[in-house]
């Protein structure tokens, strides 16, 4: 994981809170063979919302850069959403989980697609997506679309604690 700032305030208090994906071994490690992405959750401590981050590496490209990051952001009730959605999974930090609950994150999350430009770099980070996550309560499912009342978020700079 490279951001552990958060996209919204900028405090250093992002913390992993669900790994929901991972394939391949990081470049430089033994065993790295071309490729490695995840998308791992986030939740800030100071402000409460959280964040998706989505990382992929592919050295064998030549055509696009060997490393993009995206970021997603969402508000604290889509945090207490997801909250609810993952007390059934009995391996929330495992990105290699089978459950339904991983499975359905990884297909929503796969589904997102906004248009914000990618970044080689936390530093490089300029821009995010705001996701609007809630919770069905007829149903109790959860779902995860773009959230288009608001515009791209601007990437907080690290500040002071």
């Amino acid at each position: 994981m490279t951001q552990r700032n958060c996209v919204v305030c900028g405090s250093a208090k992002a913390m992993p809170f669900f790994f929901v994906q991972q394939r391949g071994v990081p470049h430089g490690k033994t065993g790295h063979n071309v490729a490695h992405d995840y998308k791992v959750i986030l939740v800030c401590e100071k402000c409460g919302c959280g964040q998706i981050e989505v990382y992929s590496h592919d050295c064998w490209s030549h055509e696009e850069p060997w490393e993009m990051l995206w970021w997603y952001a969402f508000q604290p009730a889509g945090v207490e959403a997801v909250k609810y959605l993952m007390q059934d999974c009995p391996a929330p930090s495992n990105p290699s989980c089978e459950c339904d609950i991983h499975q359905f994150m990884r297909h929503q999350l796969g589904q997102i697609h906004s248009g914000i430009p990618h970044a080689r770099s936390e530093r490089d980070a300029q821009k995010y997506c705001w996701l609007y996550i809630g919770l069905n309560k007829e149903d109790n499912s959860v779902y995860i679309t773009i959230d288009k009342s608001k515009e791209f978020g601007t990437v907080a700079q690290l500040r002071p604690q």
